[in-house]
């Protein structure tokens, strides 16, 4: 090898050790700073307060609570199901949209970064830390939106003896003397298993996993004076066993908000034939005035297997407003968008979703028949939450 050469070397390996100490340094810096966090005190509960307590708190729909130091601990040591894989997993807290696609307020996307600060917290025995961060002070049934404006019951109702599903309207009077704007809106199950979903009308349809919802700041939805509210609930029970609920909506005001408009969005009846993978079903609106796109629901069932939907322009472009690669009915969310999207009037906003009727969808109660739009059956509808401009 030519001196030259080898001086070239030596230089670029005494180049790339000094890259390697640097980038080792840096490294080095923010791994001992979060070991130093990785404490409840430290950063563990105000991550835990911000991702999780919305579920898991007295009274939330999540099977335990973490309001505590001494709840999660305990959990977290305890479980069946280790919460590091849960992380690592990212099964929770459950985020189904792909996080490349739209921005969303109410996203419960863990970055990476926390994860990794609940992992050194795991990995170092659940410290609870010397700071002074104390978990908020909550009493058993309290209401996740705050004091409510006004609770309305549903009249108690026992569910029918032979039944897979069933929906039950109720008509409930508000007898307000004028219009009221509602800001947030919650739903107290009176049976946690028997009660599946509700939809509350223009209000909120609360979904399994969400049975609580604050608008944007600045929005919410009109309740005209006297209105009535019309409240379907989806019923679900085991035969041979008796179930009754007494459910409450709970509603929370204020004086003064842009109203928020919904456009159901609900495709035409469809049958899936038995076994059929990759069954496609589209739903469509068009905005007939200028507009803003403030939220989107999907709602379907076991065999749906992904959602996508898309807006068109009048000037010919598109663009992509939310993706579900891998639906869970499980978490049926409406997901808020961060800043509304603007649509001029003549966009149209196109739902596709896809079905596995087949066997390969292990969620599919029935690949051996044909399963049409219905109660006992699929579904694919939902709400487009907008303003007008």
């Amino acid at each position: 090898m030519a001196p030259r050469e080898w001086d070239a070397m030596r230089i670029m390996s005494r180049a790339e050790s000094i890259a390697a100490f640097v980038l080792l340094t840096l490294l080095t810096i923010p791994m001992n700073s979060r070991a130093a966090e990785a404490t409840y005190a430290g950063g563990i509960g105000e991550i835990v307060e911000m991702r999780c307590l919305q579920c898991h708190r007295q009274g939330g729909v999540a099977p335990m609570s973490f309001m505590t130091f001494a709840d999660l601990r305990r959990w977290s040591r305890e479980s069946y199901t280790p919460l590091d894989a849960l992380l690592k997993t990212r099964a929770m807290p459950p985020w189904p949209a792909d996080p490349t696609v739209g921005s969303f307020s109410n996203a419960e996307f863990i970055p990476q970064s926390e994860i990794d600060l609940l992992l050194a917290w795991i990995e170092a025995g659940y410290p609870r830390g010397t700071g002074e961060y104390a978990a908020p002070e909550e009493q058993l049934g309290s209401w996740a939106i705050g004091e409510p404006d006004a609770v309305f019951e549903l009249p108690e109702y026992t569910v029918p003896e032979v039944v897979a599903a069933e929906y039950k309207t109720f008509e409930i009077a508000t007898d307000f003397p004028q219009d009221r704007f509602v800001a947030a809106a919650e739903l107290r199950r009176g049976n946690d298993y028997a009660v599946y979903a509700v939809d509350a009308g223009p209000l909120a349809a609360f979904t399994p996993g969400h049975y609580s919802v604050a608008y944007p700041e600045g929005r919410a939805r009109r309740l005209p004076k006297g209105a009535t509210l019309s409240v379907s609930v989806r019923y679900r029970k085991d035969e041979g066993v008796v179930e009754t609920d007494q459910s409450a909506i709970a509603l929370r005001f204020v004086d003064e908000a842009t109203v928020m408009e919904v456009a159901p969005m609900r495709a035409e009846p469809f049958t899936i034939p038995a076994g059929k993978a990759g069954f496609e079903v589209r739903s469509r609106y068009v905005f007939e005035a200028d507009s803003e796109v403030v939220s989107l629901q999907p709602i379907l069932r076991e065999r749906g297997m992904s959602v996508r939907y898309q807006a068109s322009f009048p000037d010919g472009s598109a663009r992509t407003l939310l993706s579900i690669p891998a639906w869970n009915p499980m978490w049926q969310y409406t997901y808020w968008f961060a800043t509304p999207i603007a649509v001029p009037k003549g966009t149209a906003i196109t739902a596709t979703a896809i079905f596995d009727n087949s066997e390969a969808n292990l969620k599919n109660p029935d690949p051996w028949s044909d399963v049409s739009v219905g109660a006992d059956g699929e579904i694919f509808e939902g709400r487009l939450g907008y303003t007008k401009r």
